[in-house]
């Protein structure tokens, strides 16, 4: 049952939950665009917080862009196995990404483990052990603790934590989601608060869980629908693709809960989203116009389908100001 009048400790926690002074309103100027993928089949990547490497994931192939030299070094061997919400850990060594080994027959699927990658030469995916039944991991920004999500039945799924190096695990939190996808968790800077997601018919929102009681706080989408989300550790804030018939990125102000619009694309953004540490750097999938279930299926099966359907992933350089 979510408290209409949680008390969670933390930093980030508190000025979410309190109606102290609202702060400058953070405004954020698009400075620059660069295509990073050209196959029209991205399947996201990740940015390194100091902002000097780039992770692509991009039609099978897992590779990693040096920003500095241009050079690029593959990660993974192509077609075998694949990725999904890959992070770097805070000091740019590491990445975290929900792995799974590429079908290797007509109809035939692999279930997802969660593993880490060293940014090493000659390193290979390890699973973190431990994970036999998750759908959505995410990493605290200490490197200690991992939360994930664990679909319980119909809608109703449950946020979990429990220590990187293994241990018990802790349910937080359960809720009805109100939709079968499933989002990573967003840790706050400090390891206090974690965000999920909620599905609802008017507006999406997102539920901010104190890590510590599972106590809960809404904060309600300035659009119908909330994608992905990451929570930079310097960006007064986070980032989420927000939608309605086209999807945008936007920054929700935190202390304030405010919403600022950072794009305004013809054809928007996708499901993927990262920052670097500052925010001043983000990574996402351009190019998607509609993301209806019913046309992804499609797009599966139909060659022809509409060519808005492909996305490429895209380097967003930004300048932050503060709005009087």
């Amino acid at each position: 049952m979510m408290s209409r009048n949680p008390t969670i400790v933390g930093r980030f926690t508190l000025m979410l939950l309190t109606a102290a002074a609202v702060p400058a309103q953070t405004k954020w100027t698009i400075v620059s665009t660069e295509q990073l993928t050209h196959s029209g089949m991205s399947n996201g990547g990740a940015i390194s917080p100091d902002g000097k490497k780039i992770v692509i994931d991009d039609s099978a192939r897992f590779f990693l862009k040096d920003l500095d030299s241009g050079q690029t070094r593959q990660l993974l061997p192509d077609n075998q196995t694949g990725s999904h919400n890959a992070v770097f850990t805070s000091d740019g060594k590491t990445i975290y990404l929900d792995a799974f080994k590429m079908a290797d027959a007509p109809g035939k699927s692999y279930p997802p483990y969660f593993a880490s990658l060293e940014l090493t030469e000659g390193a290979t995916v390890q699973p973190v052990p431990g994970f036999d039944k998750f759908y959505a991991a995410s990493v605290s920004p200490d490197g200690k603790s991992v939360a994930y999500l664990v679909h319980e039945e119909n809608l109703k799924r449950s946020l979990n934590v429990r220590p990187l190096n293994g241990g018990a695990s802790r349910k937080v939190f359960s809720w009805n989601a109100g939709s079968y996808f499933f989002r990573a968790p967003s840790w706050s800077p400090d390891g206090q608060t974690i965000l999920v997601h909620k599905g609802k018919p008017d507006r999406d929102v997102l539920l901010a869980v104190s890590v510590k009681t599972g106590e809960v706080k809404e904060i309600v989408s300035p659009r119908k629908e909330i994608y992905e989300t990451f929570w930079p550790a310097r960006a007064n804030g986070l980032f989420a693709i927000v939608c309605d018939n086209v999807c945008q990125i936007w920054h929700l102000r935190i202390p304030g809960n405010q919403w600022t619009q950072v794009t305004r694309d013809d054809l928007g953004f996708g499901g993927w989203l990262s920052a670097n540490a500052d925010g001043t750097m983000l990574l996402a999938d351009r190019g998607v116009v509609d993301r209806s279930i019913w046309d992804t299926m499609l797009s599966m099966f139909v060659r022809d389908y509409p060519t808005s359907l492909k996305c490429d992933l895209v380097l967003l350089r930004l300048k932050r100001g503060d709005a009087q």
